[in-house]
């Protein structure tokens, strides 16, 4: 470990010189560079309760309910996945505090530089993925509001939106902390009240896959 680590370290008079030049830099290059801390407790909670909302859940909700059998067993079910999954972010999220880099930077201790980037290009082919998906969504409920004409303009717009926060990500939460988060909280919030006020129907029992 101590080989990989200092493998990735970088000439002394070249750190010294290039300080300045790496504050603007939004994540370290090395496991041996000093980490940007610019995000507070605030942004860490908004970042990362945009991420944990989205205007997915509802329709992921209703699957899980229709393949468990009943919208109790649905909730439990969204409950416990919920739990699942922020008990692995957070093992994750633990050691980033601990070492101050990001997941694909703190792998490169692990793995090697080399090796460390496998698992990065598949980090990028997934929030690939998931930038698809928001310019997917955007664009079919804004076409859905103002017309099928206004189809790619909406996903010019919203593909330039993705490109800009992925460039400049801690920028982006700052939006996101004022802005962003407490309307998707709402909109959230009124699709499951909505949905639970609709008339309840019997769901059928041939495609139960249950709990």
């Amino acid at each position: 470990m101590s080989d990989a680590y200092s493998s990735l370290s970088t000439p002394a008079g070249h750190r010294s010189s290039s300080t300045e030049s790496r504050r603007s830099v939004e994540a370290p290059l090395t496991l041996t560079d000093k980490p940007p801390r610019t995000l507070g407790a605030g942004a860490q909670t908004a970042m990362w309760a945009s991420f944990g909302v989205t205007l997915f859940g509802p329709l992921t909700g209703a699957l899980v309910t229709q393949s468990v059998g009943s919208l109790v067993g649905g909730l439990a079910a969204c409950a416990l996945g919920t739990l699942v999954g922020a008990l692995l972010l957070g093992g994750a999220a633990g050691i980033g505090a601990h070492t101050g880099t990001p997941s694909m930077v703190g792998l490169r201790g692990l793995l090697g530089r080399g090796a460390s980037v496998v698992p990065t290009v598949l980090n990028i082919a997934q929030n690939i993925g998931w930038a698809m998906m928001e310019i997917i969504v955007i664009t079919s409920a804004a076409t859905h509001i103002v017309g099928a004409a206004w189809h790619w303009p909406f996903v010019i717009v919203a593909g330039a939106l993705c490109t800009l926060m992925a460039i400049r990500p801690l920028g982006s939460v700052k939006i996101l902390r004022t802005v962003m988060l407490w309307l998707v909280l709402a909109g959230s919030i009124y699709l499951f009240v909505m949905v639970l006020r609709q008339p309840s129907h019997a769901i059928g029992q041939d495609a139960v896959i249950g709990f």
